[in-house]
């Protein structure tokens, strides 16, 4: 039995690739038109959403994502399928935004505290990728949050809540959950920010979501 912890990180694509081939030789050989592991199992763990993909698809298998869930006296993990967000579109971006979307809709789900815990790092992620892409960034958010945000609450609340919740500054911090309301409005913040700065791209991962939405549901009533 064979664990592979994180092969990839912080390689550049070039080495992406080379481990992925590397791993592929070792471990797997070609019998028959099938793939056969030399060892009795292999498990690989990532965070890239890239190498994730290219396994994903050589196997033609979902895999699977380790969420942390927090609970009053400790943390604990729990493994599930891979999100069809991801499946469909390959896209950690698409699946971030699908979370902050969610919560907008419903800030106050049956796993309202899961979400809090968790929230603050999507919020962040998501940004720090949009402002990437969108205005080319390599500085931090609190640098260019304001290419996103024009208003200077709004964007202080937002930047704020950010970077205060997503290191752990204090002790209570630590063991603290972001307030409900605080984080309903500054979800509300970014999502209606997005919205403004670039409509087309909003609604585009809305359609996304959606149609993901959809398909899962007719899944389930077929």
């Amino acid at each position: 039995m064979v664990y592979i912890d994180d092969p990839v990180s912080s390689l550049d694509s070039n080495h992406l690739f080379n481990i992925y081939s590397f791993i592929r030789d070792i471990f797997y050989e070609h019998k028959n038109k099938k793939h056969i592991c030399k060892c009795k199992q292999l498990f690989i763990s990532t965070h890239n959403i890239e190498f994730y993909n290219l396994f994903c698809d050589w196997a033609e298998k979902q895999g699977y994502l380790i969420k942390r869930i927090k609970k009053s006296h400790c943390d604990e993990s729990i493994l599930t399928k891979s999100e069809d967000v991801i499946e469909k579109y390959k896209s950690e971006y698409v699946y971030l935004f699908s979370l902050i979307n969610k919560f907008n809709n419903d800030p106050e789900p049956k796993d309202t505290f899961e979400h809090l815990y968790y929230l603050p790092n999507v919020l962040r992620r998501f940004v720090e990728t949009y402002l990437s892409f969108k205005y080319l960034s390599r500085k931090s958010i609190e640098e260019n949050i304001h290419d996103l945000i024009s208003n200077r609450v709004d964007r202080e609340r937002a930047r704020k809540f950010m970077h205060y919740h997503s290191h752990s500054l204090t002790i209570n911090n630590l063991i603290g959950f972001p307030d409900l309301a605080e984080s309903t409005d500054v979800v509300n913040i970014i999502i209606k920010a997005v919205k403004k700065d670039d409509s087309t791209h909003y609604n585009s991962l809305v359609k996304a979501v959606n149609n993901i939405t959809r398909e899962k549901n007719n899944e389930n009533h077929s």
